[in-house]
C-alpha cells in the first residue's frame, strides 16, 4: 500500500489512506510489525494499533474497507504522501499490503 494520506486523530494516533478492501486475505492484523519506507529512502518501524471498518452502505456498491491506525506515538508527519507500507512476518518481509483502491 503506498500511503496518499495520513490524518492525525486525536486520542486515536495516525490513521493511513487509502482504505483497504478486505484485508483477511493478507497478513494485515493488530500488532504487526510494519516497515514504512518513505519516499526520501528512511525506513520507520512501527506496528499495526488498529484496523478501522468502515461500512459503504450504497445500495449498488456495499462493502467494507479498513483504515490502518497506527500507534498514538506515531505522527502523520512521520508518514508522508508516498511511504510504502509493508507487513513483516515472524521470518522476514511479507511485502507490500495488498488490495489496495486504485
Amino acid at each position: 500500500m503506498t500511503v496518499d494520506e495520513a490524518l492525525q486523530v486525536s486520542g486515536r494516533g495516525c490513521l493511513l489512506f487509502p482504505m483497504l478492501r478486505n484485508p483477511e486475505g493478507s497478513n494485515l492484523r493488530v500488532g504487526a510489525a510494519v516497515e514504512l519506507l518513505r519516499p526520501d529512502g528512511s525506513i520507520f518501524s512501527s506496528v499495526i494499533h488498529g484496523l478501522e471498518a468502515v461500512h459503504n452502505r450504497r445500495e449498488d456498491a456495499p462493502e467494507i474497507r479498513f483504515l490502518i491506525a497506527l500507534p498514538r506515538t506515531v505522527h502523520k508527519s512521520d508518514v508522508p504522501k508516498g511511504t510504502l507500507v509493508r507487513v513483516l512476518l515472524q521470518n522476514g518481509i511479507d511485502g507490500p499490503v495488498g488490495a489496495v483502491d486504485g
